[in-house]
């Protein structure tokens, strides 16, 4: 025999530990019962709550959703204002390049009246020199 023991001292043992077990499974009722007993007026008091707590979800829910609305139509608002901006920046682009294209347009007009002051100066020069040239052939005694 192991530990001393004989087996009518090893059964008794068993048997005080089985009858402890029991003991606090005993307790163990009696306390899930009082816990049972407490959900379930926990329970009943809170029965008529959860649906007013849905009311309120719900009513807060349409505030928010108020406030959602607002907040779009404000938005919408500003991209109209944005849009109408960016209009009249393209506008003014456009303008601008009308005048810039206007003002290239007018430089080069000056060209060929530039060119044509030149070759008429020049030709006038020339007709200068020539008749200095012929009159003083003409008039130089040989």
């Amino acid at each position: 025999m192991a530990g001393g023991k004989n087996n009518t001292e090893r059964i008794e043992t068993l048997e005080n530990q089985a009858a402890n077990m029991s003991a606090r499974i005993d307790v163990f009722d009696t306390q899930l019962k009082a816990i049972t007993e407490l959900l379930k007026k926990c329970s009943d008091a809170t029965q008529g709550h959860d649906t007013k707590i849905t009311i309120v979800e719900q009513q807060l829910l349409i505030v928010d959703l108020k406030d959602v609305v607002a907040k779009i139509g404000s938005t919408r608002e500003e991209l109209i204002a944005i849009r109408k901006d960016i209009e009249t920046i393209q506008n003014w682009k456009a303008e601008q390049k009308r005048e810039k294209d206007e003002a290239a347009r007018r430089w080069w007009s000056f060209g060929p009246n530039i060119a044509a002051a030149f070759v008429s100066g020049f030709i006038a020069i020339f007709g200068v020199l020539l008749s200095v040239v012929l009159t003083y052939y003409i008039n130089h005694p040989k």
